[in-house]
């Protein structure tokens, strides 16, 4: 490599691991307070680099949770298109849902500051509410399979995993948004029960 080449990698590698400290640092802060007491200055001290540097990835702080929950909910969606191509067996639903419930657990603080900051910008609240329009439409795509095929009860599959997802999100949120936080067994087991009861003969 030349050193005009290696110059351009290490500069590469220094902005990357520059937008991976801001991201560590606003995830971390966030599981700590809200939103709206985030602040640029804040984010930047914990990483110990200057504001300049933040302009140089994000826009605002409204971007920066933007990145960053692009970024974790990633899985999240995996887990639910895994989800729907498991909705015939009862076995690989429930460990899905266990898989749900462990993001919620690592993520839940970050999700709570998302959701909350939505009603205050557009663009966050098209994020979260995208992500769960896209968790309901997994799923109710898995519950139209499945019922084809005679392996889940008869349900509405489209209002049935609404009814789903919107339990889902509100009670993972109050058990992992804050502090206290749930148990995730208890949760997992919880959640599965009605989900097997509603689905499953």
């Amino acid at each position: 490599m030349n050193t005009a080449a290696a110059t351009r990698t290490r500069r590469r590698q220094t902005r990357e691991e520059s937008r991976r400290q801001i991201l560590a640092a606003a995830d971390a802060l966030l599981r700590e307070r809200s939103y709206r007491d985030l602040t640029i200055d804040d984010v930047m001290a914990q990483t110990g680099l200057s504001r300049t540097v933040f302009y140089r990835h994000f826009a605002d702080l409204p971007d920066l949770v933007l990145a960053l929950m692009q970024d974790v909910g990633a899985p999240l969606l995996e887990q639910a298109e895994a989800m729907a191509a498991a909705a015939e067996d009862p076995e690989r639903m429930r460990a899905g849902l266990e898989g749900i419930v462990a993001f919620w657990a690592q993520h839940g603080p970050l999700v709570w500051a998302v959701s909350h900051a939505a009603g205050h910008d557009e663009e966050l609240e098209a994020l979260y509410e995208g992500f769960v329009e896209r968790f309901t439409e997994l799923t109710a795509e898995g519950l139209r399979t499945a019922l084809e095929r005679g392996a889940i009860k008869e349900v509405d599959p489209r209002a049935t995993a609404e009814a789903l997802t919107s339990m889902n999100a509100g009670y993972l949120l109050r058990s992992f948004g804050r502090a206290p936080f749930g148990d995730a067994e208890t949760a997992a087991q919880t959640l599965w029960t009605i989900w097997h009861r509603t689905l499953y003969a």
